[in-house]
């Protein structure tokens, strides 16, 4: 797995993650050596760790202190833990030497030192224990765990090769949870773990667990991993679409996961999956919520048809904090639905920032209309931006918003309405309403309406635009109307008089992509009578 430190995901999840005054002393080798370890710990193992001391991060790199040896972290790991962790055979030779009682500790999950060294990945940090301290390795945590879930967690085939030579009969183990190799090395995010289960152990991939009878689709899109996704579409395609006895699919996952990168690929392949919620009535916007990565929230709603409005059906203190924390930077949401439990205090602070949003919504709508006027006469461009700023700036102060919250919205703003951009906000809008008559057409039938052939054939049309045109990305504004213009020729046939789709495409869609579709033409074309010799 790798990663990038420049990247804003990876330092910034850093920066939530470590004290500000450890993360200073860390040198590039050291995050991109410690980012795949923390990662998984910290978001991905229930409950995540905590990096409070530096002891934490100097044995988990295998620099080993005699000051630390009494120390234990929040999950009752102690410094022979996080030596093991390392995969580093010299710091647990220190460990051995100075301080030999913390090697037989386990952790408050029943953890001990072997999980940890498989977890680390390094198969010499296995071979240390199997010749030291060798009884050890096959025992279980308390969740049955053993070093071959830790090892198709670490998602190193090294570490799982070196589990089948030598403790063979583990692979076939199951956690509390049912969960086996197979699930573990989906959450790992690498798929060359899971191409390792499959040479090696291919009836488990098929196995769902005891958690909501999840696969290892569900596991892969969790872990973030896009290329673990591509590996299940591929090889086990039947399962990537399923749902577990939560209805939550792929998409609920990803946006669960914190990252954006598994939902942007959810919303290439499989869009449908999007809007849909699970027993509890949950979206993936209030999966992102569990993330706790409030930008995965603010980016999930982005996704779904309603971007201004939230129902939200769980509670919980996690849930309510991540709501007001995402919503300082989410500028969308106007109107928001909370449980019945939901303290007064908190009932004031969604509503404070729905009407600000509301303020905003009316204020950028008069900016646009400013904005298209200074594209198209546009004689001084950084000197007319920064008069248009503090206008707009002027505008907002009565709402006391953070400068750098106007001036994110104001620069957003600017972006997508700038000469060069302005189609992608017409992509998106055009998206957008395309999503919402599909919405009404799919909505579920009654007694009193039922589908019809007209209706069926408006949404496989509308379907099909989605598909064909609206979630492909264009280079220009020319290359996306060709794309339209295609789409019409080849489906003009289709478009009725006086239909709902023919006055979408020749009055909203047509006219926002800035190109003539003659529907009208089209549709006296088809009906002419051909006379003979005529």
């Amino acid at each position: 797995m790798s990663h990038n430190t420049n990247d804003h995901h990876y330092s910034d999840f850093f920066l939530r993650h470590i004290p500000s005054d450890l993360y200073k002393k860390l040198t590039e080798d050291q995050k991109k050596r410690l980012y795949p370890k923390l990662y998984l710990a910290v978001l991905q193992i229930p409950p995540g760790i905590v990096i409070e001391e530096e002891w934490q991060l100097r044995c988990l790199l295998g620099d080993m202190d005699i000051n630390a040896i009494n120390k234990k972290d929040g999950r009752g790991a102690n410094p022979a833990h996080y030596a093991a962790w390392s995969g580093n055979p010299d710091a647990l030779d220190w460990v051995d030497s100075n301080c030999k009682g913390l090697l037989e500790e386990i952790d408050y999950f029943g953890r001990n030192i072997c999980h940890y060294a498989a977890w680390s990945s390094n198969p010499d940090a296995m071979a240390w224990f199997n010749k030291n301290y060798k009884e050890l390795l096959g025992e279980n945590d308390f969740f049955q765990n053993c070093i071959s879930h830790y090892a198709a967690w670490s998602g190193n085939p090294r570490a799982m090769d070196w589990v089948k030579s030598n403790y063979n009969e583990l692979l076939e183990r199951k956690d509390l949870f049912n969960r086996n190799i197979g699930h573990y090395a989906a959450w790992s995010s690498n798929p060359d773990a899971l191409e390792w289960v499959k040479d090696n152990c291919p009836d488990l991939l098929n196995e769902v667990d005891d958690d909501g009878e999840k696969n290892i689709a569900h596991y892969a899109a969790f872990s973030a991993s896009v290329e673990s996704l591509e590996w299940v579409k591929r090889n086990y395609p039947a399962l990537i679409k399923k749902k577990d006895t939560r209805f939550r699919s792929i998409a609920h996952y990803a946006a669960k996961s914190g990252k954006s990168a598994p939902l942007d690929w959810v919303k290439i392949q499989y869009p449908n999956l999007l809007n849909q919620t699970d027993k509890l009535g949950c979206n993936i916007a209030i999966l992102a919520l569990v993330s706790g990565v409030p930008e995965q929230f603010s980016y999930a709603m982005r996704l779904i048809d309603s971007p201004q409005q939230l129902i939200l059906p769980i509670d919980g203190e996690l849930v309510f904090n991540m709501l007001v924390e995402a919503m300082k930077t989410n500028f969308s949401l106007t109107e928001v639905t909370l449980p019945e439990n939901a303290s007064e205090l908190l009932r004031k602070d969604v509503q404070d920032y729905c009407e600000r949003n509301q303020s905003l919504a009316k204020i950028c709508q008069e900016f646009k209309i400013l904005l298209q006027g200074h594209f198209q006469n546009n004689n001084n461009p950084h000197l007319i931006k920064d008069i248009l700023y503090h206008i707009f700036q002027f505008r907002t102060s009565s709402y006391e918003i953070d400068e750098p919250i106007v001036k994110k919205v104001f620069e957003d703003m600017y972006k997508k309405l700038k000469h060069e951009n302005r189609y992608w906000m017409t992509q998106r809008e055009i998206t957008d309403l395309v999503k919402s008559r599909l919405g009404e057409l799919q909505r579920p039938y009654t007694f009193f309406k039922s589908i019809n052939k007209t209706d069926e054939a408006e949404t496989n049309l509308l379907e099909s635009f989605l598909n064909e045109v609206c979630f492909y990305k264009y280079n220009s504004k020319e290359q996306f109307q060709k794309a339209i213009e295609v789409f019409f020729e080849k489906h003009k046939d289709q478009l009725l008089p006086d239909s709902n789709s023919m006055r979408l495409f020749e009055k909203i869609i047509g006219k926002a992509a800035g190109i003539g579709l003659n529907v009208m033409g089209a549709i006296n074309e088809h009906y002419v009578q051909v006379t003979p010799g005529g």
